[in-house]
């Protein structure tokens, strides 16, 4: 008799305990897959701005080419900050992305290698 009541208790008490393990758990929150490779987004921006103040400084850029060339970059980083507001920047707007910045680059180059500017 008291096997049986020995039984009884400890088949409660592991069905009780499986139980709470099951309700504690809560919802399973699913995450975003990591992009397959590291965007360098980010390092582009921040090599453009270098290469902005720079030419501030040197002298190689007038005001307005600087303020061209920087607006460009300023909306290529909030365009940047809104396609990962998400929490995925697609392969799609990454490609958008690095070709706004090639052609910021280039501008800039141009801008700061203008030849025909009288000093």
């Amino acid at each position: 008799m008291a096997l049986k009541i020995f039984v009884t208790v400890l088949a409660l008490a592991l069905f009780s305990l499986t139980a709470c393990t099951v309700v504690e758990r809560g919802p399973v929150v699913r995450e975003r897959p990591a992009p397959a490779y590291v965007s360098n987004i980010q390092v582009q921006i921040d090599n453009q701005q270098r290469r902005i103040d720079e030419g501030i400084a040197s002298g190689s850029l007038t005001p307005s080419e600087a303020n061209v060339v920087q607006d460009n970059l300023n909306w290529i980083r909030n365009r940047y900050a809104r396609m990962r507001s998400d929490g995925l920047l697609t392969p799609a707007e990454e490609r958008k992305l690095e070709r706004m910045l090639r052609e910021n680059s280039d501008m800039i180059y141009k801008r700061k290698h203008n030849f025909r500017r009288l000093y």
